[in-house]
């Protein structure tokens, strides 16, 4: 019997791909995490938690608790209501009130954009974000061909609320705003109430959509935070949370809060990408609110980390004085830091990794432009670190600007 000939592809023929899928390239985090690896490397890149504090021997307890006494632990399950429960009530703590069945359980904040992007956005459209975009809903968002209208952004206040309003009188009509309200990343910048009140208004005028990123908001180290959009107008406005900076990130535990006539639409596109976010994750992030005392977690964390940032603060004070300017950040993981005019920190990260061992994101990562209005600037990162390890390595930074001042090279 003669044997059918199989048909190979050629090593240089490529699948027809659609258009979209050009810009699709690693995100600068995900470089980063393979980068800067090793003891002696001093990571200011990533947005991680400390790991000391991450609830390990809890963890244990809830899983093993779950194995032992769910029959169906691992069997699919619908969302679990029970920590739906644990989710407004945790919101109560954001001065945000809700509904269980407002509630869509995804896996980790990332998700949650991506099915935002895709329930709002039509191929082509405009959507309104800030100059310094956080990169994971700029993926989610280049998935649905979006066109990106960048909005500047005050370094002490946050988006410019003018330049939105301008924009809006002028005749664009944009899918979506997107902003962080609690600690911006990169720039850790934390809306007020007045900024806040002026989007929805202007939200609900041009009947435009708001997805506000809350991932960072419970680390808020102001004693009054101003609450999520949704409690100015909660038909208008999309809240996205998360478990992963509070709890911890390998859970993948987060949520969308929207209008209950968009819910059951978000769960089904969810269900087209992963049928549920898993079931053990449900059920032990669920059990550690019996076992963990969640709001006792989350002001230990503000705590340290507010220590943290006082010490990167002092510490560029001390290093970075000529150097650059900075803003106190009030929450979350980051400070933002500009540099003088014409530096080019891309290039400054290749020279921090090879020569020093440090590592940082640079401002090109959050651009949503090709301009080089972001060259000049670094985000930094106090959260995992302990103050002499920051310390240390804002001083091996400032060493290496200073080298490549003083040698006369162009950064």
């Amino acid at each position: 019997m003669a044997c059918r000939a199989s048909i190979r592809i050629k090593p240089d023929q490529q699948w027809r791909l659609p258009g979209w899928t050009e810009a699709l390239v690693p995100s600068a985090v995900q470089e980063m995490l393979q980068a800067a690896s090793g003891s002696d490397f001093v990571s200011f890149a990533l947005g991680l938690p400390a790991p000391e504090f991450l609830p390990n021997a809890a963890c244990i307890t809830a899983s093993r608790w779950i194995l032992e006494s769910t029959a169906d632990a691992l069997q699919y399950c619908p969302p679990l209501d029970a920590l739906k429960e644990r989710i407004v009530g945790l919101m109560r703590r954001r001065g945000l009130e809700c509904q269980k069945q407002q509630i869509v359980i995804t896996t980790g904040a990332q998700q949650a954009l991506n099915l935002l992007c895709r329930l709002l956005i039509e191929r082509g459209a405009p959507i309104l974000v800030e100059e310094a975009l956080y990169p994971g809903f700029r993926q989610a968002a280049e998935g649905c061909e979006a066109r990106f209208v960048p909005v500047p952004s005050d370094p002490k206040t946050g988006i410019d609320v003018d330049a939105v309003r301008r924009l809006l009188a002028g005749g664009l009509q944009p899918a979506l705003i997107y902003i962080n309200g609690g600690a911006q990343n990169p720039m850790g910048i934390s809306l007020n109430a007045e900024k806040k009140f002026a989007l929805a208004e202007l939200a609900a005028r041009y009947q435009m959509p708001i997805i506000e990123d809350d991932a960072y908001g419970l680390l808020n180290f102001d004693d009054q935070p101003a609450p999520p959009v949704r409690t100015i107008d909660d038909q208008i406005a999309c809240y996205v949370g998360s478990l992963s900076k509070i709890l911890a990130p390998a859970l993948r535990i987060g949520w969308i809060i929207a209008p209950e006539w968009a819910t059951p639409k978000l769960a089904t596109l969810k269900e087209g990408t992963d049928l549920d976010t898993c079931t053990l994750s449900q059920r032990i992030a669920s059990r550690l609110f019996d076992i963990v005392d969640v709001n006792a977690q989350i002001d230990k964390l503000i705590s340290a980390y507010r220590r943290r940032r006082d010490a990167m603060l002092q510490a560029l004070e001390q290093e970075f004085g000529q150097f650059g300017k900075w803003e106190r950040s009030n929450g979350g993981m980051f400070v933002w830091v500009r540099l003088a005019d014409g530096m080019d920190t891309g290039k400054l990260l290749r020279d921090a990794i090879a020569r020093e061992r440090i590592a940082f994101l640079p401002g090109q990562a959050f651009s949503v432009s090709d301009e080089a209005s972001l060259k000049n600037c670094l985000r930094l990162t106090y959260s995992n670190l302990a103050p002499d390890r920051i310390q240390e390595g804002i001083h091996r930074l400032a060493v290496l600007v200073k080298s490549h001042q003083k040698c006369g090279c162009r950064i």
